[in-house]
């Protein structure tokens, strides 16, 4: 049984392009059925990606076919969110404070993955691969089920306004 995958250093880097190159494919036709089926619900979805994303990561053996799967549903997971979430917020903006408005949303983002980041990089270093995986995926459901009650709420609040 294979614990991790023998993965080059020089390969490392295409990592990242693999997941931009799936987000790069799927952000048009998501961003069609965000438009079809509601930014909300797909935004959410999205976040279920991602948690299908580090579900993979906790199984016992990584072999390379994992890791492709882990990389498309990491790209799949920015095409349901990036977009998505400023075409969803851009209606919810007034018109007269719109670009400032998904200036700050987007900063906002980039601030909560920064810490993110340290946060998972600490509980890694500390509590293992595990334990951090278990942790962000565990605090990524219940935020996901709040998401999906306070979208439901706006949608409704933005119907009947």
């Amino acid at each position: 049984m294979q614990d991790q995958l023998d993965l080059d250093i020089g390969f490392f880097p295409l990592l990242f392009v693999a997941t931009a190159l799936v987000y790069m494919v799927l952000a048009v036709p998501v961003g069609r059925v965000a438009d079809r089926l509601g930014r909300g619900r797909v935004f959410v979805a999205g976040y279920g990606v991602l948690a299908l994303a580090y579900a993979s990561l906790l199984l016992p053996t990584v072999i390379p076919l994992q890791l492709l799967i882990t990389l498309a549903l990491l790209g799949t997971y920015y095409a349901m969110t990036d977009g998505v979430l400023q075409a969803l917020a851009s209606t919810m903006i007034p018109a007269e404070l719109r670009a400032s408005g998904l200036g700050l949303l987007a900063s906002a983002i980039g601030l909560s993955r920064l810490f993110a980041s340290i946060f998972f990089g600490i509980a890694w270093t500390v509590l293992g691969i595990q334990a951090a995986l278990t942790i962000f995926l565990g605090c990524l459901v219940v935020m996901s089920l709040i998401a999906a009650v306070l979208l439901g709420g706006i949608r409704a609040q933005l119907s009947h306004g």
